[in-house]
C-alpha cells in the first residue's frame, strides 16, 4: 500500500482513454504507457486536451512451457530443491510440505530469445496469475515487484540475443502453513508427534481451524 500526497495542484492528467480502464494506463517515469488490445485510443486530459494513441499489435506471444526449478526457504518445511513439471498452484502437490507452504520460493528457467523477438519492440513479461507477490530477476539483474494484477512488467533492455536466466520469487501469505500445523498439532497445548511445527498460535488466530480452506499459492501462470 502507498499513500499519495499531493503537495501542489495535481498537473493535467487522463480522465479517460476509450475502453482502457484506470489500470491499463500508467504514468512511469513521465512516460505514458498503455496495456489494451491493439487499436487506437483516444485520450482526454482533465483540461480537455485530447490525443489520439496507437497500441500497435504485439508480436506472437511466446509461452514458456515445461517445467522449473524450484528453491524453496530451508528450514520452512518444504524440500529446499525440487523441479516442477509444469506450473502449478503448491496446494495441488502431492507433497505435505509443498501444500501447506508459507513463505517465498524461486522459480528459474533458462530460455532462448531470438534477434526476432528482440527486434519485436518492448518485449514484456506475462506471469499469468500469482499468488500473490513476485520479484523478478532476468539475468541477475532486479526488473521489479508485483503484487496485483496484471502481473505484466517491461523486459525492454534487460533480454539479450540467446540464453536468459529468469529467477522469479513468488511469496504467498501464512495462512497455508498455519492450517497445516493445526492439522498435526492441534489447538493450544494439543501436542502430536508428526513433525515440527512452524506456526505460533496469537491474538486473532482462533478464526482458523484445521478445516479453514488453504488458499491457491505460487507461481500459476501461463508465463509468455
Amino acid at each position: 500500500s502507498v499513500f499519495v500526497v499531493f503537495r501542489e495542484p495535481a498537473s493535467d492528467h487522463i480522465v479517460a482513454a476509450g475502453s482502457l480502464t484506470a489500470k491499463d494506463v500508467r504514468r512511469v517515469g513521465g512516460k505514458l504507457q498503455l496495456f489494451g488490445s491493439a487499436g487506437t485510443y483516444e485520450l482526454i486530459s482533465s483540461k480537455g486536451r485530447t490525443q489520439k494513441v496507437r497500441i500497435p499489435a504485439p508480436a506472437p506471444p511466446l509461452e514458456i512451457a515445461g517445467g522449473w526449478d524450484v528453491q524453496f526457504l530451508d528450514g520452512m518445511g518444504a524440500p529446499k530443491n525440487t523441479h516442477f513439471a509444469k506450473l502449478e498452484s503448491w496446494t495441488d502437490r502431492p507433497e505435505r510440505d509443498i501444500k501447506y507452504y508459507s513463505g517465498s520460493a524461486t522459480y528459474t528457467k533458462v530460455i532462448n530469445v531470438s534477434k526476432k523477438s528482440l527486434d519485436a519492440g518492448n518485449p514484456v513479461l506475462d506471469l499469468g496469475e500469482v499468488r500473490d507477490l513476485v520479484d523478478v530477476n532476468v539475468n541477475g539483474k532486479h526488473v521489479g515487484t508485483l503484487w496485483k494484477p496484471p502481473y505484466r512488467i517491461s523486459l525492454k533492455g534487460v533480454l539479450k540475443l540467446g540464453e536468459n536466466e529468469l529467477e522469479i520469487t513468488v511469496a504467498n501469505t501464512w495462512l497455508n502453513r498455519f492450517v497445516g500445523d493445526l492439522k498435526l498439532h492441534g489447538r493450544w497445548g494439543v501436542k502430536k508427534e508428526n513433525g515440527p511445527r512452524y506456526t505460533e498460535e496469537g491474538q486473532g488466530t482462533d478464526d482458523y481451524s484445521e478445516n479453514t480452506p488453504i488458499l491457491e499459492s505460487g507461481l500459476l501462470g501461463p508465463v509468455r
